[in-house]
């Protein structure tokens, strides 16, 4: 079975598709994502491959029999917030603990599963390049694509691009499905920590904080999901406290790389940018904290209320 989740279609773009699917047998979902990746960009596989690396990770040591053993000490913030969640909720709070361990997959990041290179109907192994034009006719029509690039031709140079497919476990909702203002803190809360896993134990920086790239960990895509039912017998201040995890990397930096950190490239979305990068001064790790705060302070701007109630401005 397959769920459309989100769809971007343009030229400049990276022509982004996330659907889900339903496993026939186990009736589980993976989310997955296909796009068309610049040639000279990090793709997401690249990324989280790195994110799942214990190799990396200097809060762990590997054992004589071959296990990673977590050395450091749990933050006093995180367990305060996990203690909360649990008296407010004690159901949807628990998705995250059968997904997240302290080694391998850390809290608060998107969980690969695989990846591949889709082509022209074929599987590859290899990254393969496709044409501007090659490109387009999947996605439009012949005519629409015949005006397209004739009003295009000569005028800008538009790159190759690697077509790329990856798999996800980590099925979520998007962050404006919040039931409470609590809630939505407390799902904020979880990315900055799943930000800061990725930033202090695996070197890795997000570099483009957003709304579209935040959601709320759930265990099905579903309507109850998006808006989960109160259960039989609950108290009266009970309210569905689901971990927020930070996702789509296909833009993060790898800081162990050459020049890796001493020179970040200037990425992000408008709205939530840093003071500091608008000004075009140079980029630093701390500038993606600030990103939250905008996301915080836009998301109780923009909403009338719970479960995507968008003002109309």
């Amino acid at each position: 079975m397959l769920y459309s989740l989100d769809e971007k279609l343009g030229l400049h773009g990276k022509g982004t598709r996330v659907f889900a699917v339903e496993g026939t047998q186990d009736k589980k979902h993976l989310v997955i994502k296909d796009c068309w990746d610049p040639s000279k960009t990090v793709s997401d596989h690249v990324i989280h491959r790195k994110l799942q690396d214990p190799a990396r990770d200097s809060l762990l040591v590997l054992s004589p029999n071959g296990e990673w053993v977590f050395t450091g000490e749990e933050d006093p913030g995180d367990r305060s917030d996990i203690e909360c969640a649990r008296r407010l909720d004690g159901m949807y709070c628990y998705v995250g603990s059968r997904c997240w361990d302290d080694t391998k997959f850390l809290s608060g990041i998107t969980i690969m599963k695989d990846h591949m290179y889709p082509s022209l109907g074929l599987f590859s192994d290899f990254p393969v390049p496709q044409s501007i034009a090659s490109i387009c006719a999947s996605m439009i029509s012949s005519q629409v694509l015949a005006t397209v690039l004739g009003e295009f031709q000569g005028k800008v140079k538009l790159e190759e691009r690697y077509r790329s497919r990856t798999s996800f476990t980590t099925c979520g909702v998007d962050i404006l499905w919040f039931g409470t203002a609590r809630k939505m803190f407390h799902g904020i809360i979880g990315a900055v920590v799943g930000h800061r896993n990725a930033y202090k134990r695996r070197k890795v920086l997000h570099l483009d904080v957003s709304d579209g790239n935040m959601i709320f960990l759930v265990e099905t895509i579903s309507a109850e999901s998006a808006v989960p039912p109160r259960p039989d017998g609950a108290a009266k201040e009970w309210t569905p406290m689901r971990s927020g995890v930070a996702s789509d990397w296909g833009s993060a930096t790898d800081c162990l790389e050459p020049g890796g950190e001493a020179s970040l490239p200037r990425t992000g979305t408008l709205p939530f940018e840093s003071n500091a990068s608008m000004l075009n001064t140079k980029v630093e790790f701390y500038h993606d904290l600030e990103s939250y705060f905008w996301l915080a302070y836009l998301i109780t701007c923009n909403c009338a209320g719970p479960f995507n109630m968008r003002r109309d401005w």
